[in-house]
């Protein structure tokens, strides 16, 4: 007689229901059972698409653009119904109290460029900037890669690391944007995973994970717990560091996967979408660059749009943090009528609405997304290796390449985390 023994699925927590936690559940899915547990009340993480009282279109309040060749995420977005078009508009600085055309970078950047690729040693670009572009004639560029660094890639410049910087100042990578928005594929990837059986709990932050080669069990901030064989943890980098009061406790510790966490950089953000009843800016403009308290802003070319968004990042994010929503709308606007040369009281009666998303002020998140320090490398290295076959680590700030910082980092680390996790028998 033939007997058949049944193998029972392996069962695996999903830590997180960001784009890479949704993304690793979907295709673990196929040979296990998935269970994902999000804190908020709401899936896509950083991604968050809303619709707000005097808009006519998607709020675009978390990740917004697609950089460079991100070929996962183009087709993705194809699969969701997205539309993404390349940002070909125009570009503006402001200087002497008005806006110029900013065709090129701040005298100097190409010697900064060189500069920064030719030291042998890794460092800081607060560091690097003092030693090598500290004197008075140096003045602009210092400030302008200071304030580029925060800008970007939301980075504190006495952390940031300048190998990583170069790697990335240096591509002139194509930007996309995408209408209507990223939410469209967070949509898609929840209906997708949820046609494939997948357990999704929301309001469930996970306060601790107690583990054993094999079996881990997750706690919830409310009293629920949940076991599996396996747990992907997904959150953003700063749930893991262990100078955030808010981050996951594991018992047994592994301190040497904490500690590497708190060698990834993560930046703050505070964004503010306005909209307006007739454009102040030309149809073909696309960023402007400022030193106002929100120093950059964009339109949503080449989509047809009356909504600006600004952006403010980095230690300056940080410090018009502890402000109410009410002071930074007002900061916002007085940004606006400076960049602009418009009087107040006009540019009032031309905005419908204003929102603000302080990203520091959310707790599952914290902050934006994540940037490389000199350490960070050998951080990553670390955190991509499993634990005992039983915990593995994705996310955007996971992510070791040409990406960094973005949902298509996110689905490349989780990528990569689904073959480690299949590995072990799943």
């Amino acid at each position: 007689m033939l007997i058949l023994a049944i193998m029972e699925k392996q069962h695996v927590l999903i830590i997180g229901g960001g784009i890479s936690g949704l993304y690793t559940a979907l295709q673990l899915s196929a040979g296990c059972e998935v269970t994902l547990l999000e804190g908020s009340n709401r899936l896509g993480g950083r991604i968050l698409d809303t619709h707000r009282p005097g808009f006519d279109e998607v709020v675009k309040e978390g990740a917004e653009f697609v950089h460079g060749n991100a070929t996962m995420s183009f087709s993705l977005l194809r699969k969701a119904g997205a539309r993404f078009r390349e940002v070909e508009g125009k570009m503006y600085r402001f200087r002497d109290q008005s806006l110029i055309p900013a065709e090129e970078m701040v005298t100097g950047w190409d010697e900064l460029l060189e500069k920064m690729g030719s030291v042998p040693q890794d460092q800081p670009l607060g560091a690097f900037l003092n030693e090598h572009f500290g004197d008075p004639a140096h003045e602009e560029l210092n400030t302008e890669a200071r304030r580029y660094a925060e800008g970007f890639d939301v980075a504190d410049p006495e952390r940031v690391s300048i190998k990583a910087l170069y790697r990335e100042w240096s591509a002139g990578e194509q930007t996309f944007q995408i209408e209507p928005g990223y939410g469209k594929l967070v949509a898609y990837l929840e209906s997708a995973c949820q046609q494939k059986g997948i357990r999704i709990i929301t309001d469930a932050i996970v306060k601790q994970l107690t583990w054993s080669p094999g079996s881990v069990t997750a706690f919830t901030l409310d009293g629920r717990s949940y076991r599996a064989q396996r747990a992907v943890i997904t959150v953003p980098v700063s749930a893991l560091q262990p100078n955030n009061p808010n981050s996951i406790l594991f018992s047994p510790s592994i301190n040497e996967y904490t500690e590497a966490a708190r060698n990834i950089g993560f930046g703050a953000v505070i964004k503010a979408a306005v909209a307006f009843r007739e454009p102040v800016w030309k149809p073909d403009d696309a960023f402007f660059l400022g030193d106002q308290p929100f120093p950059t802003w964009w339109t949503q070319h080449p989509f047809s749009s009356n909504v600006l968004t600004g952006w403010a990042g980095g230690t300056r994010a940080s410090a018009l943090s502890a402000h109410p929503e009410t002071v930074l709308r007002d900061m916002a606007m007085l940004s606006i009528a400076a960049l602009f040369g418009q009087p107040l009281n006009k540019l009032r009666l031309n905005i419908k609405a204003i929102h603000i998303t302080n990203w520091q002020q959310q707790p599952c998140f914290a902050g934006a997304y994540s940037y490389p320090t000199p350490e960070t490398s050998a951080a990553r290295s670390q955190m991509n290796k499993p634990v005992a076959g039983t915990l593995f680590f994705a996310g955007e700030a996971l992510y070791e390449g040409e990406f960094s910082g973005t949902v298509e980092a996110a689905l490349l680390s989780a990528e990569e985390v689904v073959k480690k996790v299949t590995a072990t028998g799943c």
